[in-house]
């Protein structure tokens, strides 16, 4: 068996997310995995380096596959970008260790959310980025989400954590700012379910003084404390990098 790594990129919008359901054929691995099965002419199974829910982007998603074939290397991108429709693309593919796999190996993840930071609509942003009623001082908001940085038990921020270790470390958080376009990059060595568009949206309510510092610091800290009821929207969120030893 020969494993391949690929470069993935998507636009969630019209998919019910990354991973292959029974009952739909509209999902990133189950479009991904045919295409690559009819171009090859073997069926495989691709792993990635995550699952994105429904509606959620992917700049960079990174995964793999084993197969019995020599994959021509030269042709491929173009070839299997040709059976998938133009919101999916495959940027690039390389051969890996027999012993990669792209979830296992993955080191750390770094997500974008993209906040239109105005009181308008967003415009040609309305695919990608989600607007929050009033704007929010931008200086405000990155105190807020440094908040988040360190090592703590985000159970409070994830939608499906039960019977399960919910401590994760968020090593950075950062803003940049282009006119009424914010985007806050997060990034940790793993995340929980809805775990970024948690953050995001108390981030955001905690800015607009629906939540206050001292509730997120006490839900950082009690992982029963009850801060739900401020998951920021799926669109917003892209799978920006993923990075391995």
């Amino acid at each position: 068996m020969k494993t391949y790594r690929l470069t993935v990129s998507y636009n969630g919008r019209d998919f019910d997310g990354w991973q292959r359901l029974k009952d739909s054929n509209k999902t990133i691995q189950g479009i991904l995995e045919n295409a690559i099965s009819q171009e090859i002419g073997e069926n495989l199974e691709v792993t990635a380096s995550g699952r994105t829910d429904a509606g959620v982007h992917a700049r960079a998603q990174v995964c793999s596959f084993s197969c019995n074939k020599d994959v021509n290397l030269a042709t491929f991108v173009s070839k299997v970008n040709g059976r998938l429709p133009k919101t999916i693309s495959v940027l690039e593919i390389s051969r890996a260790s027999d012993r990669f796999n792209a979830r296992i190996h993955a080191r750390s993840k770094t997500y974008c959310y993209q906040v239109w930071n105005h009181n308008s609509n967003p415009g040609m942003y309305s695919d990608v980025a989600v607007g929050f009623g009033d704007a929010v001082d931008l200086k405000d908001l990155e105190y807020i989400l440094k908040l988040f940085v360190g090592t703590y038990d985000f159970n409070a921020f994830a939608t499906r954590s039960a019977n399960k270790n919910t401590v994760r470390t968020v090593t950075n958080i950062s803003v940049t700012q282009d006119m009424h376009l914010l985007k806050i990059f997060v990034t940790g060595d793993g995340f929980l379910h809805n775990m970024v568009r948690n953050i995001v949206g108390v981030a955001m309510a905690c800015a607009q003084e629906k939540v206050s510092k001292e509730d997120i610091r006490a839900a950082l800290l009690d992982r029963t404390y009850d801060i739900k009821g401020f998951k920021a929207p799926a669109k917003g969120l892209t799978l920006w990098q993923v990075d391995y030893d």
